[in-house]
């Protein structure tokens, strides 16, 4: 391992530990997880979890579907993107299940972009409608 002499000598100073110590025990532990997500409970488990979280925050009795917010939100391209990528993978690996389910997320996706613009379109249309 090539690491400069300053970073070896602060890993000394600050940690009283050899600086390749250090890099074995960021490995073994998860001391940069800040991810509040437990990915091995069910789906409903998460989102109405995170919703629990969102109504204790914002107290509105609002009819429509509340949206989650998370700490570090992927775009809609994003998304769009890696969906791309596991239908490839899905296609070269001869994986008919995982395509299908993977055709079936973009199918979802292009669904809820299209539900989003068209209230962005609503609410435009309402706001210059009481401009006027």
């Amino acid at each position: 391992m090539d690491v400069p002499l300053s970073v070896l000598r602060i890993s000394w100073e600050l940690y009283a530990r050899d600086f390749a110590e250090l890099v074995m025990l960021d490995c073994s532990v998860a001391t940069c997880d800040n991810n509040r997500i437990d990915w091995n409970t069910s789906a409903s488990d998460i989102i109405s979890g995170l919703r629990c979280e969102n109504d204790s925050e914002l107290e509105d009795d609002d009819e429509e579907e509340v949206t989650v917010t998370i700490e570090t939100p992927c775009l809609f391209d994003e998304a769009q993107e890696s969906l791309d990528k596991l239908r490839t993978f899905a296609l070269s690996r001869g994986q008919c299940s995982m395509l299908d389910s993977v055709m079936s997320l973009q199918e979802m996706s292009e669904s809820c972009k299209s539900n989003v613009q068209c209230k962005q379109l609503t609410s435009a249309a309402v706001r210059q409608h009481s401009s006027y």
